[in-house]
């Protein structure tokens, strides 16, 4: 179906057609009537083709008709027969709703026009609910006195910026939405978004138009007044994923959303985080007790702080700071930033701290109503480049507010392909971060990750090991009573290059991972790995992984064996073995070899 889609606003009248790319549009304003729109765009559309007609309207909407004069262009609007003017089906609806729909990427979607007046809809698990909040009292006059156009021009940026900054958190308090879309044509003069928000586009205004018909890549509705139904196609376009979710432009799409963010701790992980972020187009304060390392990340654009006070001082509130610092640390530097901390502030632990203790630590927190998010990040020293799986816990409202933040940290779609029938299922995950659940979520999903680590790595190291004795059989054989004898030497004569092989194994093995990527790495550089001395450290993930296992009664025999192999490879054992010995010596007078003997 051709489909031609009119925006109506108080300064222009933009309109859009199937198969076109470039909107058309002429001057609106106070003397625009029904009729005299409906001339114009007659005028200028030309040779393009349609058969029904969307119409987002500045004004409540029912039954496809408008109910009200619009308050910024002039009467005739209600009553007005559209559909003879057009000769062909026409939908009706709230310019706001429209907008909404367009941006819709699932759940309950808030939708706030800053433009002429203040345009409001919602869209509530795929059902479009047209609002009108811009003549609610606020203050001395209403919310569109406020944030509109005039008041943007009476009251200057900045007082309208903070304006703009309360009435969406009344709104958001009231109305409970998991994603809130500011659009219109103020939005470019807010200097930060309000938390928890992203910018519209309002070409979103033509893709809800679209999706008002029978198409078989978009919603549609079913006609109900002003609770205009809208249910998501399975069916839906990349293009509305990209818009929801984008990892392929990522660096456009948060310039139109940057957050202002601390981060402490400027190690390996932390700076190239904060890199990642300010290549975001985010706006980063940052300390480290490295003065060293803040003035780095100062010649990147960062904004260097030079104490936990500075820090928060020079962050807006309510403050997002990020802590990457060893778990150890964690709850230390939480009680060196509380006393310089308001309500409604946000801590998040982006490092490998103990689940149990995120539990405890975002109560302990909420008693001083500051917000706890703890964030299982796994990308190591790739993740500047590459980008960083996030696996998030913390209270829904918090996770969303640092949502621009997760979503340039993390990967994106990037070049994988998509798992068969994701595109039907929506959410996060598939661009590389997830809010997994309630404080110490994120750290159990990272600290078992961790532990599946643990037993993969164990697995290649002892299969390539195994593959390095693979020519055993050329040696010279022992014959003692110590030994257990080869009884097949001619089995074992292979002598196999692991560099190659590991190479080979990338290229459409079952086994192929980027941990094996890693391995082939290392080979290539020094097959006999000899700047190592196979002592392998672990940082508490693994232990609590089993922990976790035998108190919640599930086997978990192949992550236990590689956490006690790291343990044998720190000479943990040695005690062990020297008793081991000792016994076989008591009991049957067994002498130990030597190495090489």
């Amino acid at each position: 179906m051709n489909v031609l889609v009119i925006d109506v606003g108080g300064s222009h009248i933009k309109f859009l057609a199937t198969g076109h790319d470039e909107a058309r549009k002429f001057d609106s304003g106070p003397q625009m009537t029904a009729g005299q729109m409906v001339s114009g765009v007659k005028a200028l559309i030309g040779d393009w083709k349609f058969e029904a007609v969307s119409i987002g309207y500045p004004g409540p909407a029912r039954r496809d008709r408008a109910v009200s004069e619009p308050p910024n262009l002039a009467a005739g609007w209600v009553g007005f027969d559209f559909q003879a003017a057009f000769g062909c089906p026409v939908k009706l609806i709230n310019d706001a709703a429209m907008q909404a729909l367009g941006s819709y990427c699932g759940g309950r979607l808030l939708f706030l026009g800053l433009g002429t007046g203040l345009g409001s809809a919602m869209v509530v698990d795929g059902t479009v609910v047209p609002l009108e909040l811009a003549h609610l009292p606020y203050q001395h006059g209403n919310y569109e006195d406020y944030v509109g156009a005039d008041g943007l021009k009476r009251r200057g940026k900045k007082k309208w910026r903070k304006h703009v900054a309360k009435v969406v958190a009344l709104l958001v308090a009231a109305l409970q939405p998991d994603d809130v879309v500011l659009g219109g044509g103020n939005v470019g003069a807010l200097k930060h978004l309000p938390p928890g928000c992203r910018a519209g586009d309002n070409a979103n205004a033509f893709v809800g138009g679209f999706r008002l018909w029978p198409n078989p890549t978009a919603p549609r509705t079913d006609g109900r007044d002003d609770e205009t139904a809208a249910r998501r196609d399975p069916a839906a376009s990349e293009r509305d994923a990209t818009q929801c979710n984008s990892g392929a432009d990522q660096s456009t799409l948060n310039k139109e959303t940057p957050m202002q963010i601390g981060m402490i701790g400027l190690g390996r992980m932390g700076a190239n985080m904060a890199r990642r972020l300010l290549h975001g187009g985010h706006h980063c304060v940052v300390y480290d007790k490295s003065s060293k390392a803040v003035k780095a990340l100062v010649k990147d654009k960062a904004i260097g702080a030079s104490s936990l006070a500075d820090l928060v001082k020079k962050l807006e509130s309510p403050r997002a700071i990020w802590m990457m610092v060893p778990g150890a640390f964690v709850e230390q530097l939480i009680a060196d930033l509380l006393p310089h901390l308001e309500p409604g502030d946000i801590l998040i632990d982006g490092g490998n701290s103990w689940y149990v203790d995120d539990i405890r630590i975002a109560r302990e927190l909420a008693a001083s109503k500051i917000r706890y998010v703890d964030v299982g990040t796994s990308g190591g020293v790739m993740g500047l480049e590459r980008g960083y799986s996030l696996m998030i816990g913390g209270s829904k409202q918090a996770v969303k507010q640092l949502d621009p933040v997760f979503r340039t940290l993390a990967p994106g779609l990037g070049d994988i392909p998509r798992t068969e029938g994701r595109n039907t299922l929506g959410g996060t995950a598939e661009y590389g971060y997830l809010h997994c659940g309630k404080s110490g979520a994120g750290h159990f999903v990272k600290m078992v990750h961790n532990g599946i680590e643990y037993g993969l790595m164990a697995a290649y190291a002892e299969g390539m090991n195994l593959l390095s004795h693979a020519n055993v059989g050329n040696a010279e054989q022992t014959r003692d009573a110590e030994t257990t004898p080869l009884r097949h030497p001619e089995q074992f004569q292979f002598d196999l290059n692991l560099r190659d092989i590991a190479e080979v194994w990338r290229r459409g093995s079952v086994i192929a991972s980027w941990l094996l990527d890693l391995t082939a790495a290392a080979l290539t550089e020094d097959p006999t790995l000899a700047k190592f001395d196979g002592r392998v450290s672990d940082s508490g993930e693994g232990r609590w992984t089993i922990k976790a296992a035998i108190d919640a009664g599930v086997p978990a025999p192949v992550l236990s064996s590689a956490l006690y192999s790291r343990f044998g490879s720190r000479g943990e054992a040695e005690f062990g073995d020297k008793l081991l010995s000792a016994m076989r010596f008591e009991f049957g007078g067994h002498v130990e070899k030597s190495d090489g003997k």
